[in-house]
């Protein structure tokens, strides 16, 4: 049903490759960051025209959201946050230099290091799958403590 209502209304349905949404979508790169400094500076306003005796409040919120909206959400942002993703105009250069594959195969861990990334941590688990030795096995945990601390 969703998808005929959208086909009806000439919606073109977008589906972002999986753990790669926070790179794409324009909203994240673009306007929230926009709309937290313009959100920030209208408080500081506030704040400072008010010698800091205001306390923020629910009725503030409106009245310092408003403006802060207003000059985030332009059209200028609005389509610049679009082209930086790549998603309109479509430029596959850009979407493909962010979307970064893990190797499905593991690599062979001939010289033990610490791990520092999540990708070489779950290659080093598809090793030790293929091959659960001692240095694999230690490997890991040093990883993992390093990672923790």
């Amino acid at each position: 049903m969703f998808l005929l209502t959208a086909d009806s209304l000439h919606i073109l349905l977008l589906l972002l490759p999986s753990h790669s949404t926070h790179w794409l979508q324009p909203l994240d790169m673009g306007l929230f960051g926009l709309l937290s400094t313009a959100y920030s500076n209208e408080l500081n306003k506030l704040l400072s025209n008010s010698l800091r005796y205001t306390s923020m409040s629910k009725w503030l919120f409106w009245w310092l959201f408003k403006p802060a909206w207003e000059t985030a959400f332009t059209e200028k942002n609005i389509l610049s946050s679009f082209e930086k993703t790549g998603i309109f105009p479509y430029n596959l250069g850009l979407v493909l230099d962010v979307i970064q594959v893990c190797p499905e195969s593991p690599k062979s861990l001939d010289k033990p290091k610490t791990l520092l990334n999540s990708c070489s941590v779950r290659q080093a688990q598809k090793a030790y799958k293929l091959d659960p030795s001692k240095k694999n096995l230690d490997l890991i945990f040093k990883s993992q403590v390093k990672l923790a601390a």
